[in-house]
């Protein structure tokens, strides 16, 4: 298990995430919040619609999560025919069935507007997203701490704080969706690049060992 320690690559993962995100906000030319929001939200808060700027932090989070989730379950695939180290099967396995669900679910806004309608309460879909992340983490801990733990940290830092945002001051202001999407988007790129990184690693790993 190495030590824990911040590199170039950590402030990078941050920073150009962020600095879209303060584009967006400072940009003169629309509402940032227009940017920030679901494309399908941000169309029914504006007058002008629908224009191919809608909603396209919320975009570019989503070809991220979906992008990630196809790295990690093809990596799965790649070390279970490689039969590898069980624990970095379940990793890429687990990794990638969590980020597609995540992915699935931010696209198509199911615990927002769906599971409402079918009569599934929306904190109980956060409550089993939840549940499974935490099962990922227990199961997996080993593999995160042995890889970059601190980018990791970093994602779900940002995630939770998008939470918050969201939880704690509801708004519609600006501002408001500048700092809960722009955290969230944040998060996103930490937990991509995390994962990208760590199944390409446990992938390099199994073809030396074969």
């Amino acid at each position: 298990m190495r030590a824990l320690s911040v590199n170039w690559l950590h402030f990078v993962v941050v920073l150009v995430p962020a600095a879209i995100a303060l584009a967006a906000y400072y940009q003169p030319l629309v509402p940032a919040k227009l940017l920030f929001l679901d494309p399908l939200v941000a169309a029914t808060v504006t007058d002008n619609c629908c224009q191919t700027y809608l909603g396209i932090i919320s975009n570019l989070g989503v070809f991220l999560w979906f992008i990630t989730a196809a790295t990690c379950l093809f990596a799965a695939y790649i070390l279970f025919t490689a039969q590898t180290d069980r624990s970095a099967f379940e990793f890429a396995l687990l990794a990638g069935l969590l980020t597609a669900w995540l992915a699935l679910d931010d696209a198509f806004l199911f615990h927002e507007n769906i599971a409402p309608k079918i009569g599934i309460p929306q904190i109980a879909v956060l409550a089993a997203i939840a549940g499974f992340a935490l099962a990922y983490v227990l199961r997996c801990w080993r593999v995160i701490l042995s890889s970059d733990a601190v980018l990791f940290a970093s994602g779900l830092g940002f995630l939770f704080l998008s939470l918050v945002v969201d939880v704690a001051h509801p708004s519609t202001s600006n501002l408001h969706f500048a700092l809960e999407d722009g955290a969230k988007f944040i998060g996103i790129c930490c937990w991509s690049i995390f994962h990208i990184l760590t199944s390409a690693k446990l992938c390099r790993a199994s073809f030396s060992k074969s």
